[in-house]
């Protein structure tokens, strides 16, 4: 049996779910916004479904203060009319799925039975055909960022990953791509800082013959990516100049090569990332406000390893197997501590070199402190 808390002020939908939707799925109706918040948290259902005839601005904060719990359910929102900015609110908060309208009941059944399935699948360990993707780790800081990664999944709209150096931002966007309709199409990552100034407009963009001496008809990454999802890390290391010429190209999703006059449509999806505070490079006149709020209509925040420590071990495990398969490495129960015990500035890049090192340190295939070695 799969238990769902309805609450709202739509009063109808208990009743309506009740009589369409298979038996094995059981609807308790909450309509006191506080019983549902302890309901929530003491007895942790499968789901909790918030339906609205038309949300105002308390029903808004409710679903702020929902998400606010350490640990929430996964949530869906039905309401009769709800905004676009509503929606993409919602979802930033972590909402799985916002059905405007009045939606077939095969709609709403197909989102609960993702929910059945996700929460059957817990603690996660994404993979997939691509072996450059793998995160794994049990902590809920991680369960959390997966979550808002697949959910996000579903939908076009850019998202903006933030964390420190090394913390798995690029993993993060690949999930987001591998779990969507995009997958069948190319994943293309780029790094701003790596390239020079003067060169990111043709690399993004691409060049028409006679642009500049010697230039060729080439396109670039925007049309080599059609269809598919362009990963733009480092985006805070963007000149001003850039910046404006990347606003362009994602509010009208068409680019112009270099030397042309002539507009493509492009239709890609845009995840970006960043290590800086990008709030703080706004102020200082340093990051255009209407870039972030066009890249920013989804976030995740990929917090520090040092923050999440359940993570490191199934992490140190998980390269031993993947960087030295050839051999069956224990970590001992002293190294262990030693890894748990460190703060991690490199985070998880750091890890990877650490445990690959280590692995070279020992004579036998026991990693023991000694073979730990920190830069």
């Amino acid at each position: 049996m799969h238990r769902f808390i309805i609450g709202g002020n739509n009063k109808t939908i208990s009743s309506f779910l009740k009589e369409k939707i298979p038996e094995n799925f059981q609807f308790e109706y909450l309509p006191d916004n506080e019983k549902l918040l302890e309901q929530a948290e003491e007895t942790f259902p499968d789901g909790i479904i918030l339906a609205f005839t038309r949300p105002g601005w308390n029903d808004l904060q409710f679903i702020r203060s929902l998400f606010n719990l350490k640990k929430v359910p996964a949530t869906l929102i039905l309401s009769d009319y709800l905004t676009t900015a509503q929606a993409v609110s919602c979802l930033r908060l972590g909402a799985v799925d916002c059905l405007n309208g009045k939606p077939e009941i095969e709609i709403i059944l197909k989102v609960l039975n993702r929910i059945v399935k996700h929460n059957s699948s817990i603690p996660p360990v994404f993979s997939s055909r691509d072996d450059k993707i793998f995160i794994h780790g049990k902590s809920n800081k991680t369960i959390k960022m997966l979550n808002a990664a697949q959910n996000f999944s579903s939908f076009d709209f850019p998202v903006l990953i933030t964390g420190e150096t090394g913390s798995g931002k690029e993993l993060a966007a690949r999930v987001i791509h591998a779990a969507g309709k995009r997958s069948a199409w190319p994943f293309t990552a780029v790094n701003c800082a790596a390239l020079p100034d003067e060169l990111i407009v043709s690399e993004l963009f691409g060049t028409s013959r006679g642009a500049y001496t010697g230039s060729l008809e080439r396109g670039g990454l925007f049309e080599k990516t059609s269809g598919g999802t362009l990963f733009l890390d480092e985006i805070g290391e963007l000149s001003s100049r850039n910046q404006s010429v990347l606003l362009r190209a994602i509010e009208n999703n068409e680019i112009r090569r270099l030397g042309s006059a002539a507009y493509k449509k492009v239709n890609i999806r845009i995840i970006a990332a960043t290590n800086r505070n990008l709030k703080s490079q706004i102020h200082a006149g340093k990051f255009r406000k209407d870039l972030y709020y066009r890249l920013n209509f989804l976030s995740i925040s990929i917090s520090p390893l040092r923050e999440r420590k359940e993570d490191i071990m199934p992490l140190a495990v998980h390269f031993l197997k993947k960087l030295r398969p050839e051999q069956k490495y224990i970590i001992n129960n002293e190294a262990e501590e030693k890894l748990l015990k460190y703060s991690w500035p490199g985070n998880v890049r750091e890890l990877q070199s650490v445990i690959l090192k280590s692995t070279f340190s020992t004579y036998t295939q026991i990693i023991s402190p000694a073979d730990i070695v920190f830069e």
